[in-house]
């Protein structure tokens, strides 16, 4: 058995274009392979969560990748991307080496002051206030290291209470959503349009023992979920929250807050503009190495 790897270069300031492409043909089960979050854990001086031969690497360039086991999809994509401008590549792969090859660079690592990403294969000695998520997100998912992720985390620790009412909106492996029930919350729900990330935001949600917590949907946003909620995550792109503006108000609770992550600091002010037109304002941002997350609030 076979897959075949699509590999579509950018420049690391332009990665954001580069999950857009992807998005666009809706394909959201990426691999991102951003330069930025070794360079950030290097300047922080975690060598132990990394290895550093992945330091070698041109730290310029920016790598979105997909995986599909038909051929013919494969070719299409690249052929498209030529077409629409980026470098895009095809690799043919045997399944074993896929599936398993990429684990041993993905190392256990902290997340702010208390949250620590721990591969589901590795073994990690928890410290004094050390909070553990841990994770086996598959080659095709985020592994939380991205500066867009770190923010949320940071959000969620921040904002959610034991009492708040949570949708994480693009789940993906879960990682939010696990986070907010490791802080205490008990009343998440966690959707994403992908078939396979519904199922592995399961089955980590079910490794960290939060299945009574967490309540994992596949469906688009609009259509499957009903209620209000005091808190709303979506660390996605800024093209899609911008479209999430266009009815996220029906299911957010009085005085709810909106959070959102995975804009590329040069649109913030586009996303603002367009948050304000449909009557939010912000109420808390964050910028982090060319990153932006921010907390929006429905205008009084």
């Amino acid at each position: 058995m076979y897959w075949y790897e699509i590999t579509l270069e950018t420049d690391a300031d332009k990665l954001d274009e580069g999950i857009l492409f992807f998005n666009n043909l809706d394909i959201w089960s990426l691999n991102i392979d951003d330069p930025n979050d070794m360079i950030t854990h290097q300047n922080q001086v975690r060598w132990d969560y990394i290895d550093e031969k992945l330091l070698e690497r041109d730290m310029t360039k920016a790598h979105v990748k997909y995986y599909t086991e038909d051929e013919n999809e494969a070719l299409e994509i690249r052929k498209k991307a030529i077409s629409d401008g980026f470098s895009c590549s095809v690799d043919k792969l045997k399944a074993e080496d896929w599936e398993n090859g990429w684990k041993k660079y993905y190392k256990p690592f902290k997340l702010g002051e208390k949250v620590v990403i721990i591969p589901a294969w590795e073994e990690y000695e928890l410290k004094d206030g050390e909070l553990p998520v841990i994770l086996d997100s598959g080659m095709a998912f985020g592994t939380g290291t991205h500066e867009t992720t770190k923010m949320c985390i940071g959000f969620i620790e921040k904002y959610i209470s034991n009492e708040s009412n949570v949708l994480d909106i693009g789940t993906g492996s879960g990682i939010l959503s696990i986070c907010a029930a490791r802080f205490g919350n008990k009343n998440i729900t966690a959707i994403d349009i992908d078939e396979l990330a519904v199922k592995i935001a399961k089955e980590n949600v079910e490794l960290n023992g939060f299945s009574n917590e967490i309540k994992v949907l596949q469906g688009d946003l609009f259509k499957k979920i009903t209620g209000k909620y005091n808190v709303i995550i979506a660390n996605i792109v800024a093209d899609i929250i911008k479209e999430l503006f266009n009815g996220i108000d029906n299911f957010l609770a009085e005085n709810g807050l909106f959070i959102t992550s995975g804009i590329i600091t040069e649109r913030r002010d586009e996303v603002v503009s367009y948050a304000e037109e449909k009557g939010f304002v912000v109420f808390d941002e964050n910028e982090d190495d060319g990153w932006t997350a921010i907390v929006f609030k429905k205008r009084i």
